[in-house]
């Protein structure tokens, strides 16, 4: 199997491997206007990388100040969603099939006139490139199977979404049957999991404290009833709300009851407020940190074997004579465990040291250099990088974002890391919303 894409994102800061054989959109960008001219027959991505994208911000902006055409601008983006989901798919199927990708991209010879024009000054939009390739590409299979006969694979990238708020028409009577409508729409469409907040009041940037707020683990639990696929978790657990055995049987007993599809997501919590609010106490950050980490050490050892290594546990924070666990969680080897926050020096130790994923904020630059971060500390503990999954928490407001521009925002995140996608849905209680994000938006992914 031998797929080769000679083009770089420079965009993205993208490691020149991951170019390889997929996201032809996403790697033609800036790059081949750099180029000018660029045979990946036979190159390598590394070696195409110092062709194509040394000045490729000049060319760009060349371009650009030679013709702005708008309506060519608008044909273009038009045939780059078409173009790069095309080359796309052509690659991926062919990569699944064991062929050799060989695309010939040629920046300059292309006689319409539309798809000459350029982006504005600042560099080319996602897929605009694609746009032109398409015109001249061409991918020959090694096999001798058509590329139409081969099955699309499955997508990398997986797709969640995190109910943040209750507060739907019908007050407090209504919101069991409408989260558990949502929840089996979501189950219907194919997202990968369902994750609510480990909160008692609501949080700023939702609503106000006074809007409704559902106890986490008691919810999750009525998610699994409503449920069969989709895996159900906190989005995350604050781990001073309860003592490391409860966290433990909380989330076995939740795996247990649901088949095998439970989360435990844990942090250091930060909401002071609703804490003293309702007599929770709220150490300091260092402790709760202590507290954090004995809870991992804690849930490892009750996740080991047939029901817990029943050893006894002496920490700052805790102390246990037993830790035996039964029955044992039917995900193995354990329930897995994600640890929510991007804090460099301790959460993301943490992470490399005890979980299976990790849940961090922000866009492309800045998630790329937390997982970098992480790779730094799995180097350091002797973990390997891609054993954790990289989730990151978006919004998806389809009365503003286009599927398209959802897509492409996507796309963004996966180029720099992200494996998972989290996102809490704007009007989620609407049924119209779920509906087009299975039918706009998750075919798309598979391209990612």
């Amino acid at each position: 199997m031998v797929p080769v894409a000679s083009i770089v994102s420079a965009t993205v800061r993208q490691p020149s491997s991951a170019a390889i054989g997929f996201g032809v959109d996403h790697a033609v960008g800036r790059a081949v206007a750099g180029a000018g001219l660029v045979d990946s027959t036979g190159l390598g991505a590394d070696e195409a990388a110092s062709d194509g994208v040394t000045g490729a911000g000049d060319a760009a902006d060349d371009a650009a100040a030679d013709d702005g055409d708008a309506d060519g601008l608008d044909w273009l983006e038009h045939a780059a969603t078409r173009a790069a989901s095309d080359m796309t798919t052509a690659s991926r199927r062919a990569r699944a099939a064991g062929q050799e990708v060989r695309v010939r991209t040629i920046m300059g010879t292309v006689s319409d006139p539309a798809v000459s024009a350029t982006s504005p000054r600042g560099g080319l939009p996602r897929g605009w490139l694609a746009a032109v390739a398409s015109c001249t590409h061409s991918a020959r299979s090694t096999s001798g199977v058509p590329l139409a006969d081969v099955p699309f694979p499955e997508s990398t990238v997986k797709f969640g979404i995190q109910i943040p708020s209750f507060t739907w028409p019908g007050g407090a009577e209504a919101i069991g049957p409408t989260l558990g409508r949502i929840a089996r729409q979501a189950d219907d469409i194919g997202v990968d999991s369902i994750w609510v907040m480990d909160h008692f009041f609501q949080i700023r940037g939702v609503g106000p404290a006074e809007d409704p707020m559902l106890e986490g683990w008691t919810t999750l639990g009525y998610l699994a009833g409503q449920t069969t696929k989709a895996r159900l978790g906190l989005m995350v657990g604050g781990v001073h709300y309860r003592l490391p055995g409860l966290w433990v049987k909380a989330a076995t007993t939740l795996d247990v009851l649901s088949g095998g599809r439970a989360w435990l997501g844990i942090g250091a919590a930060w909401n002071e407020d609703e804490s003293r609010s309702l007599g929770f106490p709220f150490p300091p950050l260092g402790d709760r940190f202590e507290m954090l980490e004995e809870t991992l050490r804690i849930a490892h050892e009750m996740w080991t074997g047939e029901r817990g290594t029943e050893a006894r546990f002496d920490g700052r924070q805790y102390h246990a004579t037993r830790l035996m666990n039964s029955p044992q969680s039917i995900s193995k080897p354990r329930v897995p465990i994600m640890i929510g926050g991007g804090g460099e020096r301790k959460t993301l130790r943490l992470v490399a040291q005890y979980a299976d994923a990790t849940n961090v904020f922000g866009g492309p630059e800045q998630i790329h250099h937390k997982y970098e971060v992480l790779r730094e500390h799995c180097e350091t503990v002797g973990r390997n990088f891609d054993e954790i999954e990289r989730s990151n928490l978006q919004t998806i407001y389809l009365a503003r974002d286009s599927p398209q521009q959802i897509v492409d925002r996507f796309g963004e995140l996966s180029d720099a890391g992200a494996q998972t996608i989290i996102a809490s849905v704007v009007s989620i209680d609407d049924p119209s919303q779920l509906e087009r994000i299975g039918r706009e938006i998750l075919p798309h992914l598979k391209a990612l």
